[in-house]
């Protein structure tokens, strides 16, 4: 997997981006109360970028650890007032060989981080990591963009402004290949200098692949997971239909 975000990540950390994360955040307590989750324990947050998700749940009395390939998310992620205070540890590692061993009662990964995997085999082994980490008759959490996602959803706007702010500008542009079932987001960024005044320019091409619903269950499955339930809509729970632009899995590895 291409290194990204290393560049972008100022422009994640300062644009609209964690308001997504904080919505989950908002609907996190009825999706506990719904499945049964622990209330608290330990917990790995895989893909963590700039920490928003580990610090809520730390601050919910979770003892948390953040991962994630890029080191400049982290650096955001570490910075937050309160990732020492809340003891939260921050570690830069892949999500297909985290490199732990029945460590945690909950794993989660959320929004487009496993769509980043182009692979099968990759996204078999991020799952068969996220297994091995968990303690038995702990719960795994994820979701995926689905191909329609991808394909239509995504394909909708295929040039707009992403934001637009003091010293910041970042333009998105979309395509779709349909052969691979990968889509691309060209990321065109400028950020004001502070010493010169003058702008710096970011380019990050980020591709996603969008898999069918069925296989990303039997990958699970073969992982050793038992499937709880797939969500189409996390505010309602309905369950993923065919023009479903993202799809959530709730997991547990047996007891």
């Amino acid at each position: 997997m291409e290194p990204l975000y290393d560049r972008f990540a100022d422009f994640y950390a300062a644009g609209p981006y964690p308001r997504y994360t904080r919505a989950l955040i908002e609907l996190f307590p009825t999706v506990q109360e719904r499945y049964n989750l622990p209330g608290k324990g330990s917990l790995l947050d895989a893909a963590c970028g700039e920490g928003t998700f580990a610090v809520a749940m730390a601050k919910d009395g979770w003892q948390v650890t953040g991962i994630d390939q890029s080191e400049r998310m982290l650096q955001h992620a570490r910075r937050k007032p309160e990732t020492a205070e809340l003891g939260i540890r921050f570690l830069r590692r892949d999500m297909r060989s985290m490199g732990f061993n029945a460590e945690y009662d909950l794993v989660t990964c959320w929004f487009d981080s496993l769509n980043y995997l182009l692979q099968y085999s990759d996204l078999s082994q991020a799952f068969s990591s996220a297994y091995q980490a968990l303690k038995p008759g702990g719960y795994y959490l994820m979701d995926m963009n689905t191909i329609y996602g991808l394909a239509f959803t995504w394909q909708q706007n295929p040039y707009y402004i992403q934001q637009d702010q003091d010293g910041i500008f970042e333009v998105h542009s979309t395509s779709y290949d349909y052969e691979n079932q990968i889509a691309s987001l060209h990321i065109t960024g400028f950020v004001r200098l502070p010493d010169s005044g003058l702008w710096e320019r970011m380019d990050e091409i980020h591709r996603e692949r969008g898999y069918p619903v069925e296989q990303i269950a039997s990958l699970l499955n073969t992982a050793g997971f038992e499937i709880i339930d797939r969500i189409g809509h996390l505010r309602d729970f309905s369950p993923p239909e065919p023009e479903t632009p993202r799809v959530w899995f709730i997991c547990r590895k047996p007891a």
